[in-house]
């Protein structure tokens, strides 16, 4: 990919995020104090008539390592901040190829460590983001009680099966340039880069948003068996008739209010009995 392909990416993702319908206009949006070599983080806080919890809820947006950024996913982290009532963290990241890993983990470490000494952590994520979400949570921080992932990118080894890299020639071609850019040459298999190769994170629950028309929808199963095997409580809704990137595209908005509501309900029995690790919703193939 060279720099023209790139910057055309870059725009496109940011035009996206302009289509957005526009986050509740009463949620309170601030910058937390910058500090010397760290990330960027911008809260985007629940009105108190909606409030739920006094967890954050650590947000690493999507992009491929990439792109995106704080102000494509600006209108994103509102609505799940109100959906959710609790304070959500953008935590922004350096992008490659600028910044080649392990630049992205290490902003994102960096970014959920400064905000689990603040209080209670959720950690979550799209695509790429949620890959930051689940390496963050191996690292011992204070316990998490969930991991909120949407569509993930977890395996950079992209070991696709050869019926899903030929039903799916357009994705393979773009994910394959934008973890070349991001690895610069690293190793796929670092658990930085590809963090499903820790085994189950220590968490109680994670829950999965996946679309059906998504490459990565395979991956993200199989991590989802491993998970619930190892006794995580796994909560997995495939969404019909959704790419991969629905909830930073809006569309379809149907989808994009069944993961936010998923994802409430998910967070509101954390503190309940533990059931049986299992599917607790489960969309299906349309």
């Amino acid at each position: 990919m060279n720099a023209h392909e790139l910057h055309s990416r870059r725009a496109a993702v940011e035009q996206l995020a302009a289509r957005q319908r526009f986050a509740p206009r009463d949620t309170e949006i601030r910058n937390l104090e910058d500090r010397r070599g760290e990330p960027p983080i911008v809260l985007h806080a629940p009105p108190a008539h909606t409030r739920r919890g006094d967890e954050t809820i650590a947000w690493f947006h999507g992009g491929g390592f990439v792109t995106g950024g704080l102000a494509t996913h600006s209108r994103v982290a509102g609505r799940i901040a109100y959906a959710l009532g609790r304070t959500v963290a953008l935590v922004g990241y350096r992008l490659a190829p600028e910044h080649p890993f392990p630049a992205a983990f290490d902003d994102a470490r960096r970014g959920a460590q400064r905000l689990s000494d603040r209080g209670p952590l959720i950690l979550g994520g799209d695509s790429a983001g949620a890959n930051l979400a689940l390496g963050v949570s191996h690292l011992g921080l204070a316990e998490v009680p969930a991991l909120l992932l949407a569509y993930p990118f977890l395996d950079l080894s992209m070991g696709w099966s050869p019926e899903t890299r030929a039903a799916f020639p357009e994705d393979w071609a773009r994910l394959d340039a934008y973890r070349r850019l991001y690895l610069a040459g690293a190793d796929p298999d670092d658990p930085r880069a590809s963090p499903a190769s820790l085994g189950a994170p220590p968490v109680a629950r994670v829950a999965l948003a996946l679309a059906d028309r998504d490459p990565l929808a395979e991956e993200a199963r199989a991590f989802a068996a491993d998970a619930r095997r190892a006794g995580v409580e796994v909560f997995e809704h495939i969404h019909p008739r959704t790419r991969h990137g629905f909830l930073l595209r809006d569309d379809p908005p149907s989808a994009v209010d069944r993961l936010l509501t998923d994802f409430a309900a998910i967070l509101a029995t954390r503190d309940s009995e533990p059931r049986t690790a299992g599917t607790a919703t489960e969309g299906h193939h349309e």
